[in-house]
């Protein structure tokens, strides 16, 4: 009977000691990104926010590109959506819009999907797009605005970085 429950100690010991590591090193790999909050990659903070959003703002005096805006929202269950918009001062020939959606994958910004969009005779451009991705990175989106009437006048903006578990 004592080498019974000697036995099953041990088993119970053995168990116990191989799932200790696997279960704590799980643990580890969904703190991973985590750890990087507050980080600065490639001029994007990283962040555990639920959106954000960046604006390129014409300083200088311009007459056809007022702004342009960018938004990366996180809506849950792995599904993002991505918004920008290019705003002219007047009615321009051509307006674009042009949004790119990166992934943080070993320390740097990789293109995850990029979208183009082009309006004519117009002064205002927006649009947004819901997405699904990959859980456990980091994402920013990048936009690029253009407006033209003869000339063109153009900018472009980062968001921070959000967290998506």
């Amino acid at each position: 009977m004592l080498k019974k429950i000697i036995k099953k100690i041990g088993v119970f010991a053995l168990t116990c000691s191989l799932l200790i590591p696997v279960l704590g090193n799980a643990e580890q790999v969904k703190a991973d990104g985590l750890d990087e909050v507050g980080q600065i990659v490639d001029g994007s903070v990283l962040t555990t926010d639920a959106e954000t959003e960046s604006t390129y703002n014409v300083y200088a005096r311009s007459s056809l590109l007022n702004y342009g805006t960018v938004k990366l929202s996180d809506l849950g269950n792995r599904v993002v959506s991505v918004g920008g918009s290019t705003v002219c001062h007047r009615t321009c020939t051509t307006v674009r819009l042009y949004m790119i959606l990166q992934r943080k994958v070993n320390g740097s910004w990789t293109n995850y999907r990029t979208w183009q969009y082009t309006a004519n005779n117009t002064s205002l451009l927006s649009r947004s797009i819901q997405v699904s991705v990959a859980g456990g990175y980091y994402y920013r989106a990048i936009g690029s605005y253009s407006a033209t009437y003869g000339s063109t006048e153009s900018g472009s903006s980062t968001t921070n970085g959000i967290w998506i578990p």
